[in-house]
């Protein structure tokens, strides 16, 4: 269920996101809506990589080649493929000009499309999981947490300091603190006490400074939604929040057929949703332009992309020659 949550978020995340950059162009009302919005949904990325350490470091991995192949195959072929795809499509809608050069230099920086970086992320963190995997299991919780959240400390003074420059094989090396706090929280969750207050006092903060420095530096400056990084305090508090959080929820169990159904489209939902979105847009520019009016377009869009993701992936994942790439 976790999984789901994360996967809804961020494709709200990605929706609100045209109204955030529309800044100046929209209305306060609008703007300030879809900022909240944005803010609420930022843990969403974290999550992901929490998961991912609660399940591959839930227990020593003593076989690293059989942990690796697995792995593999549910990464590096949607990471090929969807990598060719959206280069595809950025010479196709966007005319950008195709060589072999710019296709391997956008490879190499994890930029094939905005949101692909995370396959790249992930493909890293699994290469070294059965390292992260003694650590955990060797140090007492108190340690294992520390680490983390030094770890993650560290990536949040770096990404103030200088900018997370990084490359296909870099860039998961700040994120090695949400994927060991993932494997330590999905066992010894914070209290709710706790989590749910830190939750709702990070995405306030998150929503009203974002608010001050995209109206001092604009959403594209360098500061202007700083609060919005996945290592700001902000979203460092509300990404652990969340997870203690979703980890627990007594959820129903009339729920169970229907999460067992839709967690498996969550990947490809995450990688098709864009795709989507922007398609969608271009229908509203061409033939409904009033739908681009953020109190439309932000419920409309992500209701639509979310069911149209998770229908083409479904279908998608039935066709024996397209189901790994979902």
């Amino acid at each position: 269920m976790a999984r789901l949550c994360a996967c809804i978020a961020v494709v709200l995340l990605h929706t609100t996101g045209r109204t955030i950059y529309a800044y100046g162009t929209v209305g306060d009302l609008s703007f300030g809506v879809a900022n909240f919005l944005n803010s609420a949904t930022r843990w969403c990325v974290p999550v992901f990589v929490m998961i991912s350490g609660a399940l591959a470091l839930s227990k020593p991995i003593n076989d690293s080649g059989a942990f690796l192949w697995r792995r593999t195959q549910t990464i590096l072929i949607p990471l090929i493929v969807w990598s060719g795809v959206y280069l595809g499509w950025r010479v196709r809608y966007y005319n950008e000009p195709f060589s072999w050069e710019w296709a391997g230099r956008e490879v190499l920086a994890t930029t094939p499309y905005y949101h692909l970086y995370f396959l790249f992320l992930i493909a890293g963190l699994y290469a070294f999981a059965q390292a992260f995997a003694a650590m955990v299991h060797s140090l007492s919780e108190r340690q294992s947490t520390v680490l983390a959240l030094g770890v993650t400390g560290i990536a949040s003074l770096t990404a103030v300091t200088s900018g997370l420059g990084s490359n296909a094989f870099t860039h998961f090396i700040p994120y090695i603190g949400y994927i060991i706090l993932g494997a330590v929280l999905a066992k010894h969750p914070w209290p709710l006490k706790y989590v749910l207050p830190g939750f709702l006092i990070a995405i306030v903060s998150a929503t009203a400074l974002t608010a001050m420095l995209v109206k001092i530096y604009g959403p594209m400056g360098r500061w202007g939604l700083y609060f919005h990084t996945y290592f700001s305090p902000t979203v460092i508090i509300m990404s652990i929040s969340a997870f203690c959080i979703l980890m627990q929820i007594p959820w129903t169990t009339k729920l169970t057929p229907l999460v067992a159904t839709l967690a498996p489209l969550t990947l490809g939902v995450y990688l098709i949703h864009p795709m989507l979105l922007e398609w969608l847009r271009w229908q509203w520019t061409a033939y409904f332009p009033e739908m681009l009016q953020p109190a439309l377009d932000i419920p409309v869009s992500f209701t639509l992309v979310l069911m149209l993701s998770a229908l083409l992936v479904f279908m998608g994942r039935k066709i024996p020659l397209f189901r790994r790439a979902f």
